[in-house]
């Protein structure tokens, strides 16, 4: 399901990642690797 509020920011060109609270909480480094890998993806995009 996406939400109004994530649409409207994907048509203006960010990207949305979520987490489950339980993620955020438990697993804190889990999620900034994964936000870490995300940025890198995304500047490899950027750079071809």
């Amino acid at each position: 399901m996406i939400f109004f509020r994530e649409q409207k920011l994907k048509s203006i060109g960010y990207t949305i990642i979520r987490f489950q609270e339980g993620e955020v909480m438990n697993q804190l480094d889990d999620v900034k690797d994964q936000i870490v890998h995300a940025i890198y993806v995304l500047n490899e995009g950027m750079e071809q």
